[in-house]
């Protein structure tokens, strides 16, 4: 070792150093190559004083192995006598020594680039140097980018983020009548950049802006529109508690947050103890409510037959043998005797009879009285395995499908004799579906609405052409094309 340690030594002090072809190499390049032979002396050394007196081939084989990962764990090849000190702190505020009066210089150094410690497996210290077009590279279980390059895809990052915008809040907040959107919209910088930010207005057009704060004004905030959402599912759910018979549920503007001037209150009663069933085969065993089959007609789609196939000895209140009519196939509930049982049970109200509705004198409020169903149609299923582009969210078409349709009485206006059939109605889901709206969808949905009553409603000619249902379902559509 002392023979080796001479040689090492003489090396080291001689200033010009050439490699094997006999070119000189540069200064740099010499002092990492001395400082690289040095900490190998330091190695050899170490495992020279632990292993000199062990004897056996495999069992010096094994004592190298040992000091010399010892020892490269504990030093950074730059630090002088590591191997001597176990103790030995490998903290950047202290000072580099010196081996045999050379310094090595840390690209930390040359770069001002500030260490950080790397919390994974390895342990090599991330490498900082200039690259070709002039940038800074840093590799070595890091990057492997030049800072340039990292600008640039961060920026393409935040690019897809802000394209993709509704789709991550869709994952995110699937309901938006939820407590976690509403705090999310509470407590985002964003949330009133639609109101007051003109950026993303055409300077030279004020008219979009005016058109914008009118709506806002009109429709509401965001906050103000999901609140209102809140408050009636709230409400549905008490009114649900305290009433065992039947079930109050809210549709129309009202219900969807759209609190907009001139809209009537929709009210839908939801009669309980009636199974209703698409299947013979899912019928329930033993029967506890009376039963009756879903019977979809062909001719008319949307429409269906109510056929009696169960009943319990227990009279039910709302289900008595008149309101059946009987035919070939067995007894069907009758459109026409169901609404005369209801409307002669609700006399001391003033109601005026409205189709299946009955309104107040003051056409304020709109009640029917329905049906509800836990199974939607089959010919409904292919719109749930449909491909879906941002909208609706699959936990949104979950919902749907698990609480199914409702059944009003009201048949196809093109038939005069309608009795048995029933329409199925999707308000529930309709209702659902504007709640997972986003802010831009929800001011456009309302845009339409002042339009259709405002304007295309006060023609002579245009009046009654267009329904606010025809619009609901233009801005489904269109949600579903992710316009």
């Amino acid at each position: 070792m002392d023979k080796v340690e001479e040689i090492v030594d003489n090396c080291i002090q001689q200033d010009d150093v050439t490699d094997a072809l006999g070119k000189n190499v540069p200064k740099e390049t010499s002092d990492d190559a001395k400082m690289e032979v040095a900490a190998l002396v330091y190695l050899l050394q170490a495992v020279y004083g632990t292993c000199k007196d062990v004897e056996g081939s495999d069992e010096i084989g094994q004592c190298a192995f040992k000091e010399g990962k010892q020892f490269c764990g504990a030093s950074d090849f730059d630090k002088k006598d590591s191997s001597m000190n176990p103790n030995t702190n490998n903290d950047e505020n202290k000072s580099v020594q010196n081996v045999h009066g050379l310094r090595k210089i840390k690209n930390w150094e040359k770069y001002g680039v500030k260490r950080f410690p790397y919390p994974g497996r390895r342990r090599y210290p991330p490498l900082v140097y200039q690259s070709g077009d002039g940038g800074i590279i840093i590799s070595n279980d890091v990057f492997g980018l030049t800072i340039r390059q990292f600008e640039e895809m961060y920026k393409a990052c935040l690019v897809r983020r802000k394209t993709h915008e509704q789709y991550i809040l869709n994952l995110r907040y699937p309901h938006k009548s939820s407590d976690e959107y509403l705090e999310y919209l509470e407590n985002s910088t964003d949330c009133m950049r639609h109101d007051k930010d003109d950026r993303f207005w055409n300077e030279n057009d004020s008219s979009e802006i005016d058109l914008h704060e009118y709506l806002v004004n009109t429709v509401g905030t965001e906050i103000d529109i999901r609140k209102r959402q809140q408050l009636l599912i709230i409400q549905e759910m008490i009114n649900c508690e305290n009433n065992s018979v039947e079930t109050q549920l809210y549709s129309g503007s009202l219900a969807e947050g759209l609190e907009l001037p001139g809209s009537d209150k929709d009210i839908m009663y939801i009669i309980k103890g009636v199974d209703f069933i698409r299947d013979v085969r899912n019928i329930k065993h033993p029967v506890k409510l009376p039963t009756l089959l879903m019977e979809p007609d062909n001719d008319h789609p949307g429409f269906s037959r109510l056929r009696l196939i169960a009943e319990i000895e227990e009279e039910n209140e709302f289900i008595t043998y008149n309101l059946f009519e009987s035919t070939e196939t067995g007894l069907y509930l009758s459109v026409n005797e169901f609404l005369k049982s209801r409307h002669k049970n609700m006399s001391h109200y003033q109601f005026v009879s409205h189709g299946p509705c009955l309104t107040d004198k003051d056409q304020h409020t709109d009640t029917v009285v329905c049906f509800h169903s836990k199974f939607i149609p089959f010919k409904a299923m292919p719109w749930v395995s449909r491909y879906q582009q941002q909208w609706p969210p699959n936990s949104v078409i979950d919902q749907i499908i698990e609480y199914g349709c409702l059944l009003v009485p009201i048949g196809p206006r093109t038939l005069t004799d309608c009795s048995l059939l029933w329409r199925l109605s999707f308000s529930v889901a309709e209702k659902q579906l504007v709640h997972s709206f986003n802010y831009t969808q929800l001011l456009c949905y309302g845009l339409l609405k002042l339009v259709l009553k405002h304007i295309v409603n006060t023609n002579d000619h245009a009046k009654d052409l267009l329904c606010s249902y025809f619009i609901k379902k233009t801005s489904f559509i269109l949600g579903l094309r992710g316009r």
